[in-house]
């Protein structure tokens, strides 16, 4: 049997402390996107049922560094720093 090499793999994200008002698909869409390729978020994220994270799937290539955080724009003219923590 052969050995195959996988080059990406789908990882969950978990987004602690991210503010309500980015928790828009759009938005999620957006902060998987500075991980990897966006798949989907949980249910408990897209219905707002646990304040504490928002997760999301993400595929990232196997062969890379997972970041431990991420810069988004909040509002006009502010940025901040967001932690990431992978389940």
């Amino acid at each position: 049997m052969e050995q195959e090499r996988l080059s990406s793999i789908p990882v969950w994200v978990r987004l602690p402390n991210l503010p309500l008002h980015l928790w828009e698909e759009d938005c999620l869409s957006r902060i998987g996107s500075t991980i990897g390729v966006p798949l989907y978020a949980d249910s408990a994220t897209l219905q707002c049922r646990r304040a504490a994270y928002a997760r999301i799937c993400v595929e990232v290539q196997a062969s890379k560094a997972l970041p431990d955080s991420f810069l988004v724009d909040i509002a006009p003219g502010r940025r901040e720093t967001f932690k990431v923590d992978y389940d």
